[in-house]
């Protein structure tokens, strides 16, 4: 492995993570619950059925993602079709925490 510098890591993230992240943000938003409605409404949701703080909920729903993470962490080899997977869980652990933070934000 070829050593990287905080530089090429910058430059990764500014061309890569935050495009994709935004991206998703948009997709997840528009199918979960819309432009104009609340960006917490499944959170809401799903903490009124369980009886919980949708701060709790928003965190449950990450730790499932990041379980899958964990789990993976303890294998050795990575298939292209399982790169996908974990890319696709850590940006779903990445934009929770994003949420998680507005919710901080505007409270």
């Amino acid at each position: 492995m070829t050593i990287k510098t905080q530089s090429e890591f910058r430059a990764w993230v500014i061309t890569q993570v935050i495009p994709a992240l935004l991206e998703l943000v948009r997709r997840k938003g528009d199918q979960y619950t819309g432009e104009e409605a609340s960006v917490f409404a499944n959170f809401e949701e799903g903490a009124k059925l369980a009886g919980d703080t949708k701060e709790h909920y928003l965190l449950v729903q990450a730790t499932k993602q990041w379980y899958v993470l964990t789990d993976w962490s303890k294998r050795a080899g990575l298939e292209e079709a399982e790169k996908r997977e974990i890319k696709e869980r850590a940006f779903d652990v990445i934009t929770y925490l994003l949420l998680l933070l507005y919710m901080v934000e505007v409270q």
